[in-house]
């Protein structure tokens, strides 16, 4: 039996409601929608069936009545917000940022089990929804979760998967994402006072196309490598009559930003380009930012030109002769042909087969690395819960080809997995700012399911030599934007770390942060010096140890709302209170 519920709210768009079901708390995009859903509804069965055909991205948390006895909570199957809850001293919390929910956890008592550990040097976050902590648990896309807490009793249902009960044809994908676009611009998530984090890049332009006069907010490092992506955005702005701001950050500082933007999360989970939006997002509060990321996720990628030439190629590979040049060849003949017969052999691997080509670039770092340091059985464990975690949400066609199952399984590991958009947003709240994401929301990743796989990630084979991966986004932009440079190299606002590490701003963080227990002495330095992306999240992980999880004063966000109900027995209630801290 718990003695109170409390609900710990940062994000600064998120509404309450008083309705005949009860107390709810939204948060998401299209929030109207929402609002007449649970307005509208008699019993909560009715918004449980209700409530997932109107959230893109959204949160809902329902308390029944004043006793705050039982306590529902929905999230989206798609979408970047989150929700966490923890059970301590006979209180019962919930919590839409991590940082909130693991300062309620004593110290003494935030254990990081291995198969987190593993999960976060692979995907740089823990497989479904859980916490980095075994303290703190989190409400998995798609469910809908009700704690009983007179009883102790818990339910949980998942209500949200995501369908395609149409075929988009692929000469018609532009369109469709136009539409789509069009439909999410309509929605109060994206009104026109939204700030565009602008890179310069393909999405963000087109995402730009929608707005016409909105502001582009660019953040960059002033490093000699990072240089061609600041240009980029000031010349993609150019094509705008819009506001542009740009904000820099000294190379010498990278440190020092890398520790702010793990305390304002409270988690190790950090993408490269993390110093920069942080940067961005701290600068002002009570904002709305709109950030055009995941695209890549759903309509494909760089790495994806070469698997396609090796699925061609099939009938060529792994033979005799294709053998004879990888071993004999000349040196980049042979390299490209061994290569050519490794993505081949993934091909044939289950998509669930840590080797398989679904998994090669859908972990952040080799898994190879992971097994020197753990169990490489629980290694191989936790790729398969991943793959599980993404077949449980999203409809993969066992009739696909075998090039098509393994590429959208492999980008419905980036969609579900690396959940970057998930990050942003708990930056954004972090800074008493709220941030929306189109290309994270339902009707956004549906339109891309509904293209066929064999030509949704990569164009067909017109020419050999012209193959274009995100080529639906791309034709969509050169129609709305004919003078933007679609051909120009791709930028990924990727930090020159391992520069960093070796001679730059990073040279001595290893000294600063002691590397972590699970990396063995006679490991140190192939790990940290030679295994490319693992050494980014051995750091993060070692700065965020010493600075947040051993952190015993570790305070909750200064933009935090805290409602409380006392939970009595089965006697008479009392009502809440609402307190800002």
């Amino acid at each position: 039996m718990t003695g109170s519920f409390r609900l710990l709210v940062a994000d600064p768009a998120a509404r309450t409601l008083e309705t005949d079901t009860g107390t709810w708390v939204v948060a998401g995009i299209d929030v109207s929608s929402i609002e007449r859903v649970l307005r509208d509804a008699a019993s909560i069965a009715e918004v449980k069936r209700a409530l997932p055909s109107v959230t893109e991205d959204a949160i809902a948390v329902n308390v029944e009545d004043d006793s705050g006895r039982t306590v529902h909570a929905y999230r989206s199957v798609t979408g970047g917000h989150r929700l966490y809850w923890t059970k301590v001293n006979g209180e019962f919390v919930l919590a839409d940022h991590f940082r909130n929910a693991l300062a309620e956890v004593p110290v003494e008592e935030r254990a990081v089990s291995d198969e987190t550990i593993i999960d976060h040097l692979l995907f740089r976050a823990p497989v479904g929804a859980t916490g980095f902590v075994e303290g703190v648990d989190g409400v998995e896309q798609g469910e809908w979760r009700t704690w009983h807490l007179d009883s102790g009793e818990t339910t949980s249902e998942r209500v949200g998967t995501l369908s395609t009960r149409t075929e988009t044809p692929p000469s018609r994908a532009p369109a469709a994402i136009e539409s789509t676009y069009d439909d999410l611009m309509a929605t109060d998530g994206f009104d026109g006072d939204a700030i565009n984090l602008y890179s310069g890049g393909v999405d963000s332009t087109l995402t730009q196309t929608f707005f016409e006069d909105s502001t582009m907010l660019n953040a960059g490092v002033d490093s000699e490598e990072y240089a061609y992506e600041v240009e980029y955005a000031r010349e993609g702005a150019d094509h705008f009559d819009a506001p542009f701001e740009q904000e820099m950050i000294p190379e010498a500082d990278v440190l020092e930003h890398l520790e702010d933007s793990i305390d304002a999360t409270g988690s190790p989970s950090c993408p490269l380009q993390v110093l920069m939006v942080n940067e961005a997002l701290r600068q002002h509060s009570g904002r709305r930012y709109v950030m055009a990321v995941g695209a890549d996720s759903i309509f494909g990628n760089t790495p994806m030109r070469g698997p396609r030439y090796a699925d061609w190629a099939s009938p060529l590979l792994n033979t005799p002769v294709s053998r004879g040049l990888a071993q004999y060849g000349p040196g980049p003949v042979g390299g490209f042909v061994e290569w050519m017969d490794e993505l081949d052999a993934q091909f044939d691997r289950p998509v669930d087969d840590a080797d398989s080509y679904a998994h090669q670039y859908a972990t952040y770092s080799n898994p190879g690395y992971a097994k020197r340091l753990f169990d490489p059985s629980l290694v191989d464990d936790r790729v398969a819960a991943q793959t599980e975690y993404v077949t449980e949400r999203v409809p993969l066609d066992d009739t696909y080809s075998r090039f098509a199952r393994q590429a959208e399984c492999r980008h419905m590991n980036l969609v579900f997995g690396h959940r970057v958009g998930a990050r942003w947003r708990q930056l954004a709240m972090a800074h008493g700012n709220a941030l929306t994401n189109p290309f994270e929301t339902q009707s956004m990743i549906e339109t891309s399911l509904s293209i066929p796989a064999e030509r949704r990630f990569v164009s067909g084979p017109r020419h050999l030599y012209d193959v274009s991966t995100k080529h639906h986004l791309k034709q969509l932009l050169r129609d709305r934007l004919p003078e933007y440079p679609i051909g120009q190299p791709k930028g990924a606002g990727v930090l020159p770390f391992q520069r960093y590490l070796r001679s730059g701003p990073l040279s001595s963080a290893f000294e600063t942060y002691e590397p972590p227990s699970f990396v063995p002495d006679g490991e140190r330095e192939s790990v940290i010096e030679g295994s490319g992306r693992q050494s980014w999240n051995v750091l993060t992980y070692a700065i965020w140890r010493d600075r947040v999880l051993e952190n015993a004063d570790l305070p909750r966000l200064s933009t935090t709302r805290e409602r409380t109900w006392t939970v009595p027995g089965r006697g008479a209630s009392r009502s809440p209170g609402e307190s800002a801290t």
